[in-house]
């Protein structure tokens, strides 16, 4: 993560940043396309490298065509988004309305658009989600004497213009019991009312620009259509493949691109695509024209001000993006404000959640959660925090602060045990404020929902509709943009005006090419579909030769265990060197008393017993190794301490014998659910590591310690040595597959089996720190106890 400082500010990384951009915006303006689609999918655009659309030509700016015959308008922006998010090729042509439903049942065009949805039509017809919400409208010319009414009652038996193709306006016209009189097309409509010679046309959104370019005076609205009409894509239904991507493509498009597009073509008459507001929310909505947010500080990647009190962060972000669904502005205030980041007030749905996790010493182990944490705890008095984290974990002992620098010095200082904030904030607080002996040290499970309170309850359901139009990708993009670019110190400053000024240029330069790339990219999406077919063939190459790896490993880690197995046999040999010469010692003795006659019972019952005891050990020794590579199927309930007295059988005796200090200190443990032969191993890697480094190191009085104890519902076995401990560069890898400190005979895969062994098969933690003298091995088992609970 970088950081844009005003002490650091130059001008060849702001170069370097601008560079990267710029390259991100080439290849994402190359390749266009950056969601992928099934194979199946694929395969599909492979053989249909264009899908035709057939509209109405006199249905502007749905479709609107130009004076060379090109076609434009709403439908064609909307698919060509399609086309950009999807790699497809849906293109639109307008004629006839009547000719273009021919051409479409007789299979000369692929689908219709600018369609409503009717049980006929659904006979041959695959119909996509709306596009576009509209309403009707009932016009007439000014100074013919019609009044607006609430009520179709007063207007029945009226005339009303319907074009024959129109099979809404001739809904529409029966239920209301008007009387129709059709028409061509929606100019001769709008004419024929201008002369009074009928007395309504049906209207729409963009009637207003219609009757604009058709240079004609505008209509009156005598009654408006409580009922919103969705306009949707059809193709055919032999093309269901089709459908699915224009599905998908429709529901790449952010809501505010709609809006945006509706601002463009019906200047500003338009409805709010996906929201479902009530006439009285629309009406009550445009009559506040902005929404007024409080702005504040301290909750940066979320909310900050700069030194010209402007606020800035994913909040603001969010706030502008709900402002725009609903078609107003966002305005950020200090008072007077009705919207609010947490405080008293109706809540909103979410609009962002963010997991909580805990800042701790770097010297402290990372934990999974904090059950059993042993210490007093700093949280942030703001966004439910406290709230969330008591509510878990009950018994903490929670301090309460209202900076969050404050409590991230006081951890530092060792006056709170850790401190618990969001991930965005406690991240960006630890960089800013240059925390090095600090660090995440628990990322807990508890996602705390992110919500503005409102005290205008008018506001709540408008809002919740706007949040929940809110595309997830476009949220990420909002959040990383805050937690990488670190631009806290110097928001608004002049040097990230003169840095915004030269990334315009740039950008524009990058436009340019844009503009000069974008006719190959069509060709491009033909090559990226033959790459995705050789990528399909490389990857089942790749996972030809991933067995092969694998196969590979099983090799290694069986030879891994064969080296192990030596180690073993050389200690049983010491094991068995010492009972051995005291047989043969017992048994010389007996042989030469025997020749001098002077064997008597008692001492030959004193020599059996001694033959006896050493044939034990020497079977026990036996017993031990056969445990320790027999295959288990199932964990035993046994005690950490048992397992450890079982290695130290073993070693013990071949220590001594090569001037190792053996010290053990073995406590008795509770039962643990554990694969007993497999730790064994485990422990026995640890202690024969520990044993090679001080060989390899000729450390003077050489010493291996193992103990075993309880701490926090676990049972915890360590292996200490003073053999100087693990360079710290190294710390990190030593548990990393193939990584081996050894000059000879080291496979690199001891210690990753040993930590597989620990954490996968047994549920525990293997872990490594270095001591003064030393590095220390520490295994943490659950309890049987602990497990249950």
């Amino acid at each position: 993560m970088f950081r844009l400082c005003k002490e650091r500010i130059i001008a060849p990384d702001m170069i370097g940043l601008v560079s990267r951009v710029f390259v991100v915006v080439f290849i994402v303006a190359i390749l266009g396309n950056a969601k992928g689609l099934e194979p199946r999918l694929e395969r599909f655009l492979l053989h249909h490298q264009t899908l035709t659309l057939g509209s109405c030509d006199a249905w502007i700016p749905y479709v609107v065509v130009n004076e060379d015959g090109s076609v434009s308008g709403y439908d064609v922006d909307v698919l060509n988004l399609v086309n950009h998010y999807t790699g497809a090729h849906f293109v639109l042509k307008a004629g006839n309305w009547a000719q273009m439903q021919k051409l479409a049942q007789e299979g000369y065009l692929d689908g219709l658009a600018t369609l409503i949805k009717t049980p006929e039509r659904e006979k041959w017809l695959l119909f996509s989600r709306p596009y576009i919400m509209v309403f009707k409208t009932l016009l007439t010319a000014e100074g013919n004497g019609i009044d607006p009414v609430a009520s179709l009652e007063a207007l029945k038996g009226r005339s009303v213009a319907v074009a024959g193709n129109n099979v809404l306006d001739r809904r529409l016209a029966q239920k209301a019991g008007l009387r129709i009189v059709p028409v061509r097309d929606p100019e001769e409509a709008y004419r024929k009312v201008l002369a009074k010679e009928i007395d309504f046309a049906f209207g729409n959104p963009s009637t207003e620009v219609v009757l604009a370019r058709l240079g004609l005076p505008k209509l009156r609205t005598v009654y408006r259509f409580d009922q919103k009409v969705p306009l949707r894509f059809a193709l055919r239904k032999e093309l269901a493949e089709g459908m699915e991507i224009l599905e998908k493509g429709l529901a790449m498009i952010p809501q505010s691109t709609f809006q945006k597009l509706e601002k463009k073509w019906f200047s500003g008459n338009y409805t709010y695509t996906g929201l479902k507001l009530t006439a009285e929310q629309e009406a009550y909505i445009r009559k506040k024209g902005a929404l007024r947010f409080c702005k504040g500080g301290g909750a940066y990647p979320y909310g900050e001000m700069d030194e010209e009190g402007r606020f800035y962060g994913m909040m603001a972000d969010v706030a502008e993006a709900i402002a725009d669904t609903l078609g107003v502005k966002a305005l950020f205030v200090k008072e007077r404000c009705e919207i609010s980041l947490g405080g008293s007030g109706l809540a909103t749905a979410p609009w962002w959640r963010q997991s909580l996790v805990l800042v701790t010493k770097k010297e402290r182990p990372y934990r999974e959660d904090l059950r059993g944490f042993d210490g007093k705890v700093g949280v942030p008095d703001r966004m439910g925090v406290r709230k969330y984290l008591v509510d878990r974990y009950p018994k903490l002992r929670v301090v309460t602060y209202n900076d969050t620098r404050k409590a991230l010095e006081d951890v530092a200082a060792g006056r709170i045990d850790g401190y618990v904030d969001l991930l965005g904030i406690a991240v960006s607080a630890l960089e800013h404020n240059g925390m090095d002996d600090l660090k995440i040290g628990a990322r807990l499970h508890v996602q705390v929902p992110l919500r503005f309170t409102v005290r205008d309850a008018q506001l709540l359901e408008p809002l919740n509709q706007a949040i929940a139009q809110l595309d997830d990708a476009k949220k990420r993009s909002m959040y990383h943009r805050w937690m990488s670019a670190g631009v806290r110190e110097d928001h608004g400053g002049a040097r990230w005006r003169k840095a915004m000024v030269l990334f315009a240029l740039i950008g524009g330069l990058s436009l340019f090419w844009i503009v000069r790339l974008a006719r190959a990219k069509r060709e491009l999406e033909r090559s990226r579909r033959e790459v995705t077919r050789i990528n399909e063939i490389l990857q089942r190459q790749v996972e030809e030769e991933v067995r092969r790896s694998q196969e590979k490993d099983a090799l290694l880690y069986e030879q891994s265990k064969f080296a192990q197995m030596g180690e073993m046999i050389g200690m049983i040999a010491h094991q068995w060197r010492q009972p051995l010469n005291n047989i043969s010692l017992v048994a010389s003795t007996l042989k030469v008393r025997s020749k001098k006659g002077r064997l008597d019972p008692p001492m030959i019952e004193e020599m059996a017993e001694k033959i006896i005891e050493y044939t034990r050990h020497l079977s026990r020794t036996i017993d031990d190794f056969r445990n320790f590579f027999k295959p288990e199927k199932r964990r035993e309930r046994i005690g950490l301490n048992e397992v450890a007295a079982s290695v130290c059988r073993l070693v013990e005796l071949p220590f001594g014998h090569h001037g190792i200090h053996f010290e053990k200190s073995l406590m008795p443990c509770r039962e643990s659910e554990l694969y007993r032969s497999e730790l064994e191993q485990v422990v026995l890697n640890l202690v024969k590591n520990a044993q090679d480094v001080l060989r390899e190191r000729n450390v003077t009085n050489p010493r291996i310690e193992m103990r075993t104890f309880e701490s926090d519902g676990h049972a915890v076995l360590e292996v200490r040595d003073n053999g100087g401990g693990v360079p710290e560069e190294i710390l990190g890898k030593i548990f990393d597959p193939y990584f081996s400190t050894k000059k000879k005979n080291g496979t690199g895969l001891g210690l990753y089996m040993s930590k597989i062994i620990v954490e996968e098969h047994c549920g525990g933690t293997l872990t490594v720190r270095n001591t003064e003298e030393g590095a220390c091995f520490r295994i943490e088992i659950p309890l049987v106890e602990t497990a249950r609970s």
